[in-house]
């Protein structure tokens, strides 16, 4: 099983990165905010989950190990595969993911795309004992104050407007978090980037 792979980027875009190690060339699937990072570089060192069954063989990399350890954790839930995990690490902070599922906050996990019901339901169900374990290993609060969910939940309601106007690029979750000010309101937060965002392109 392939582990981690570390080469020369030959190419990057719509969510896979071609990286030449020793002149063989691994496609790896990496999730929006990853090939964000990586554009522009010439390098890549990725840990990789490896996934082999009768009809696919794929790679899915991570520029940190404790992120593809958070990924192997949510394909143990019922409903959740390699590309639904991939799009739950792109669309929420790790310390969302973390606090919606020890709170069972079924609402806020169904904000990612390809999320129902009974999927972030099974999640919290499923989810929560093994996390414990992960936040233990890295550090990882799995709760947070009142604070800062709600500081988090207006940033995830900003994300996905930004995301209907055609704003998904893997630094707005970045620029999103360094506007926000504390009891910023989910408008004047959204109001605010999107001022900075026009400013950027002019």
């Amino acid at each position: 099983m392939i582990g981690y792979v570390s080469g020369k980027i030959l190419h990057i875009g719509q969510g896979v990165c071609l990286v030449n190690t020793q002149g063989l060339g691994y496609e790896v699937n990496i999730h929006e905010q990853t090939e964000y990072m990586l554009r522009g570089q010439s390098d890549a060192s990725l840990y990789i989950h490896h996934v082999v069954r009768e009809d696919l063989e794929a790679l899915y990399g991570f520029l940190q190990i404790r992120e593809r350890d958070l990924f192997r954790i949510f394909l143990l839930a019922p409903g959740v595969g390699p590309k639904l995990a991939l799009t739950m690490l792109a669309s929420l902070p790790e310390a969302s993911l973390l606090a919606a599922i020890a709170d069972k906050d079924v609402s806020l996990l169904k904000k990612v795309k390809g999320v129902g019901q009974r999927v972030a339901e099974k999640m919290v169900v499923e989810l929560a004992p093994r996390l414990k374990d992960w936040c233990s290993r890295y550090a990882a609060p799995m709760d947070l104050p009142q604070a800062n969910k709600a500081e988090l939940l207006v940033r995830q309601d900003v994300l996905s407007a930004l995301a209907s106007l055609g704003y998904a690029h893997g630094d707005i979750p970045n620029k999103v978090q360094a506007l926000q000010e504390e009891d910023m309101t989910t408008d004047q937060l959204l109001r605010r980037v999107l001022q900075s965002l026009s400013k950027s392109k002019a």
